[in-house]
């Protein structure tokens, strides 16, 4: 593929490489370059041309002498080729510079390898880098991008460009230099482009229409920098923009995802907020609070019994029957509120009542009971005793 500026010697080319699979095959031969593609420079001093690239190998199980190297392409006429131990060199037929080689920023050079008397065969392409100095040993005047291609990225929906710089190499002075993008179906109005110190910067200069590109997959600009006062010096690289499509229904679903996150999130710190507070709350002013009573307070705080109450505790249950532990106070008399139950009609006056009297007390005392004293008995005492009573029994058996 070769573009060449018209009214201009001006030009530029490229190789695109094809790798065959040829396994079908039968003849158990094979053959391939150990790259795809090399690089090397093209360098011109003194209107004298010479060559530098990386060491070309050739993989294969055949002899040279089965083994057939050319060179192909739209500039074979002015190279010459040799292959030895599996090693491809190539060199110029002529030292001279060439005023088309010259004018070319890059120079491909295409080589292909055969196993003879068969179709096995290998391509590969040597991309020469034109230098030019001049008397003194100084590049002369050019532009070159080292990157011809560069990426970058346009979102539909929201309307961002993003790029990273693109790279320039040349010597020609800042002020000497233009910036222009170009398309084919006139995009580039949408952009404009910048250059400072070796470097391009491509920027989004109004938003794209999104009913002309909403079927389009990528824009391809290509920018161009010259250099004002000579004509012929420039160099050029294509940027391709991809544009990034989303629907308004992933947009939606976007945004109700980042809702409900973020109230998720609120709902745990809510959470956490009301159990830190109850706990804070417990622990340091309801227990501070009983900490801090005397003992006579903390009392009045339980649930005490009167002697004299004629009614069960607040605190009670009062579906519990009569008879049972607690419905009786702590003296064994039955709480009046129970005296129904008990098939009394009416309660009766403990004062006039002997037996109401009576069952006011849980114990009765005799206080006529005679007191005793008894004398403590130790173990010498009970011994003496013992041998008495033997020394008694003994006697009465011989009487």
């Amino acid at each position: 593929m070769i573009a060449t500026i018209t009214k201009s010697q001006q030009s530029s080319s490229a190789v695109l490489n094809i790798r065959m699979n040829n396994d079908g095959g039968n003849d158990n031969k094979h053959i391939s370059f150990e790259y795809p593609a090399y690089k090397g420079l093209y360098n011109v001093s003194n209107n004298m041309a010479d060559l530098d690239y990386e060491k070309i190998t050739v993989t294969t199980d055949q002899t040279d002498e089965n083994v057939e190297v050319k060179i192909a392409g739209p500039y074979n006429e002015y190279f010459d080729v040799l292959y030895t131990n599996k090693v491809v060199r190539i060199s110029l037929k002529d030292t001279a510079a060439s005023t088309t080689l010259r004018s070319l920023t890059n120079i491909p050079v295409v080589l292909y390898a055969q196993v003879k008397t068969t179709t096995r065969s290998a391509t590969t392409v040597v991309n020469l880098q034109v230098r030019d100095y001049d008397n003194d040993n100084n590049p002369t005047e050019s532009i070159q991008f080292p990157k011809l291609i560069n990426d970058a990225q346009y979102i539909v929906s929201k309307g961002e460009f993003s790029s990273d710089d693109m790279v320039v190499v040349t010597n020609v002075l800042d002020e000497y230099i233009e910036c222009d993008l170009s398309n084919d179906y006139h995009y580039e109005k949408y952009f404009q482009c910048n250059y400072k110190h070796t470097r391009v910067q491509v920027t989004l200069y109004r938003t794209l229409p999104k009913d002309e590109i909403k079927k389009l997959n990528n824009i391809a600009l290509k920018v161009t920098i010259s250099d004002k006062n000579r004509q012929g010096v420039y160099g050029d690289a294509i940027l391709n923009i991809e544009l990034k499509h989303q629907s308004e229904t992933t947009d939606k679903e976007m945004n109700t995802t980042g809702y409900i996150v973020a109230i998720s999130i609120l709902s745990v710190l809510m959470f956490i907020l009301l159990a830190g507070t109850a706990g804070f709350y417990f622990y340091k002013f309801r227990k501070s609070r009983y900490d801090k009573m005397t003992e006579d307070e903390y009392m009045n705080t339980k649930v005490r019994f009167d002697k004299s109450a004629l009614k069960r505790p607040s605190n009670r249950d009062s579906t519990i029957r009569s008879g049972s532990i607690e419905e009786r106070r702590p003296t064994g008399f039955i709480f009046n509120s129970t005296l129904a139950e008990l098939g009394e009609e009416e309660p009766r006056d403990s004062s006039t009542d002997p037996d109401m009297k009576e069952r006011k007390k849980s114990v009765a005392f005799d206080e006529n009971v005679e007191k005793l004293q008894i004398d403590s008995v130790n173990d010498d005492d009970i011994d003496k005793a013992l041998e008495e009573d033997k020394s008694e029994e003994a006697s009465a058996k011989v009487e």
